[in-house]
């Protein structure tokens, strides 16, 4: 069970962008949009990334594992035009994605944690 909230924000001061503030450019297909979600992530130093996300509203079912590189190319060929490109910033508890391409004025924060066999 995973608990995330996201918040859409506008950002006007971008002082904690510094050299040494920790990102990473993500790159992500959606193969499946409906219930359940699937999708592949690219960019993670562990490798890229299969997540299976199911349910609605602040808690969701989530499971994820990590595919070779040869799978994540087919993957994401299954996805199409179903792409997004994004720079994520990890801000303390925080992470801060900040979208790329046709999605560039757009940014989410988002705090997340993980719930073990219960809601809390």
């Amino acid at each position: 069970m995973e608990i995330e909230r996201r918040y859409l924000v506008k950002i006007r001061d971008r002082s904690w962008e510094t050299p040494d503030a920790q990102r990473q450019l993500l790159r992500q297909g959606y193969v499946r949009a409906d219930e359940p979600a699937i999708r592949i992530r690219l960019g993670e130093p562990r490798g890229p990334v299969l997540t299976c996300k199911s349910g609605t509203g602040v808690k969701r079912h989530e499971a994820e594992t990590v595919v070779s590189e040869e799978m994540a190319v087919a993957l994401m060929d299954a996805a199409g035009e179903r792409v997004v490109e994004k720079i994520r910033w990890t801000l303390g508890p925080w992470m801060l994605d900040m979208f790329v391409g046709g999605l560039k004025e757009s940014s989410c924060a988002r705090r997340t944690r993980r719930s073990k066999g219960g809601l809390g």
